[in-house]
């Protein structure tokens, strides 16, 4: 008995070592084939040497289930069981193989998570799943072919009789055992699998929530106008060997890289309250950031805001100082929203935005960051129109009387010799409104606000210097020795009003569904940017009464229309007078009127006669 007790123990004990063995190697293959974790020697040195208190663990763990295995065969042969079926012993072997590299997978992660050089990144998680999933087919064939093997062994041993009849379980009953041990091993995977991965990312998360933090506060000490877009990555953090924040970074970088990421990046958008409403949102107290659609490194909405190499160093790095106040080469907004994006091999782990001022250390407010001295245009409004009066020909137009009237949502204001455009808005008690157009070098006019800040008159100078077409107006407001942000306003003045062309049928139609229609235009004189036709406006009258119509707004063409049918109506015999009426979005209006005939001779229905009888 002992020595059967013995011999049943050392051969299920082989087979557990292998089975651990076998699933350590698979799990730590996966590990590091998916990027879980990063290979460091340190890491299998540590294993090799039995550092790790896990191995230990694994050894004792194993040997007592081992025992409680071999326990079991041995005490069914003590209650008078002489011989145990092949299937029993499999059985048997199988459960303690299955645990066993159980815990080897245990192993594998804890030896790992034990290391302190590891990097965990949760989206290399869901490869190393996949890879799991493909390998454990592996295992499983190499597992019942070693125990298949093992419990061959064992029962030439314990059954050394092979006249006697096997007893015990049924094949039915080995199979739905195993069925039901590997679902369980399935969902005891898939249990593990959503726990890591929930552990995981609460690390990462709670990880990089600390670090951002302490990015921030890193940041916030580092002088306002040496606060740059930098990659850890890179030589210099991407900046220049002397910057004098140097020692700030590497600080940054050595706790981010402590904590298991890769590296860091910081992104500086340039931001600027909008007190001049810039943007033409009617907002004054929104954000909007540095914005340069045409790459000349000029703001598009206030000149004054740009890219400046004071210096010719070819760098935008530097600061000089201008009537007494200290400039950056870069756009000088006092405002910039700060973007850390953490990375784990160049996916982004985390990410946080904040804004950051100059006047948080300073207490100085600059124009440029949003200071008190604002300026809102009201009028003209951004993305208007203007119209002009100094012919008969557009005096006409405008006076025209037509059946429909604007919609609201379509603004122009008259600008000519005798009525100039009328400015007005808000800005600063007292202060000085200074207006350009279409650059903001020469000045043309400007107005001083009354004490309540009210500005309002009307500028035959800036009249004057519109062209027809697309004309931008800037304003400044300035106030001892402040200066506000500019408002520009963009306008397009119209000096053409719209025409109706190609007006048909006339005369006499020999068809009772012809094409009523007639073309639609607005052109300019000098310039192909016009004001456009007003499509609400249109009207089309045929005897009086309107009629449904279709406008095409590509081809500018005008046709009546059956409501019911979608397409041309049928018409009686008779006279139809047709009125057109339309206008352009310059207030210009247009009407056209003609006439036309339908006729369609009548059939000869009468009876035939015979007539020369003879």
């Amino acid at each position: 008995m002992k020595k059967r007790t013995k011999f049943v123990f050392l051969y299920i004990l082989l087979i557990s070592i292998f089975s651990a063995v076998l699933g350590w190697i698979i799990v730590t293959a996966s590990l590091i084939e998916s990027g879980v974790y990063e290979y460091k020697p340190g890491c299998l040195y540590n294993f090799l040497l039995l550092k790790n208190t896990s191995f230990w663990l694994l050894i004792f763990l194993i040997v007592i289930c081992v025992g409680i295995t071999a326990y079991f065969l041995l005490n069914r042969l003590e209650r008078g069981v002489s011989s145990i079926t092949g299937r029993t012993i499999f059985l048997f072997v199988l459960m303690q193989c299955l645990v066993s590299t159980v815990l080897g997978w245990w192993l594998a992660i804890s030896t790992f998570l034990n290391c302190n050089e590891i990097e965990i990144t949760y989206p290399s998680f869901q490869k190393f799943s996949t890879l799991i999933y493909k390998n454990i087919w592996l295992l499983i064939v190499l597992l019942f072919f070693s125990v298949g093997i093992i419990s061959f062994i064992i029962i030439r041993q314990l059954n050394p009789s092979e006249n006697k009849k096997p007893r015990g379980f049924g094949l039915v009953e080995v199979m739905i055992a195993i069925s039901m041990m590997l679902a369980i091993i399935a969902a005891s995977f898939t249990m593990l699998q959503i726990s890591v991965v929930g552990t995981i990312k609460a690390r990462e998360q709670s990880n990089a929530s600390r670090l951002i933090d302490m990015i921030f506060s890193k940041l916030r000490n580092i002088d306002f106008f040496f606060l740059f877009c930098c990659d850890s990555s890179k030589p210099y953090f991407d900046l220049y060997p002397e910057y004098p924040y140097m020692g700030v970074l590497n600080v940054i970088k050595n706790a981010v890289e402590d904590s298991g990421f890769s590296k860091f990046t910081i992104e500086i958008t340039f931001m600027r309250r909008d007190t001049s409403d810039a943007d033409g949102d009617g907002l004054t107290s929104d954000l909007i950031p540095f914005t340069d659609v045409n790459g000349d490194l000029i703001d598009d909405y206030d000149p004054e805001i740009k890219y400046y190499d004071h210096n010719n160093d070819g760098d935008y790095y530097d600061t000089y100082v201008e009537n007494g106040r200290k400039i950056a080469e870069q756009p000088d907004t006092h405002l910039k929203e700060v973007t850390v994006t953490l990375y784990k091999r160049e996916m982004v782990v985390a990410q946080s935005a904040r804004l950051i001022s100059l006047e948080e250390f300073s207490g100085i407010e600059s124009p440029a960051s949003g200071a008190t001295l604002s300026l809102f245009v009201r009028q003209p409004a951004n993305a208007t129109y203007v119209y002009n009066l100094d012919t008969t020909e557009r005096e006409n137009a405008f006076n025209l009387v037509i059946d429909k009237s604007y919609p609201e949502a379509v603004v122009a204001y008259r600008a000519d010799f005798n009525y100039p455009l009328r400015l007005w808005g808000e800005t600063d008690p007292q202060a000085t409104v200074h207006f350009f157009v279409n650059d903001t070098i020469s000045e043309l006019d400007s107005v001083q606000a009354d004490i309540n800040g009210n500005f309002d008159f009307q500028s035959y100078s800036v009249t004057s210097e519109l062209v027809e077409g697309r004309n931008t107006i800037w304003a400044k407001a300035t106030k001892e020795g402040n200066v506000s942000p500019y408002s520009p306003r963009e306008v397009i003045l119209d000096l053409n009003p719209p025409q109706i062309s190609d007006t048909q049928p006339t005369g006499t139609v020999n068809d009772r569904t012809p094409q009523v229609s007639a073309i639609v235009s607005d052109s300019g004189i000098s310039t192909d940017t016009v004001s456009g036709v007003c499509a609400e406006v249109i009207t089309m009258k045929v005897n009086g009464e309107t009629v449904e119509h279709e406008y095409n707004d590509e081809t500018g063409e005008v046709i009546w229309i059956d409501t019911v049918t979608m397409s041309y109506p049928v018409l009686d015999v008779g006279t139809y007078t047709v009125v057109l009426q339309a206008g352009d979005n310059a207030y210009y209006k247009v009407s056209a009127t003609w006439d036309f005939t339908v006729s369609i001779s009548d059939p000869d229905n009468s009876p035939p006669s015979i007539s020369q009888k003879t």
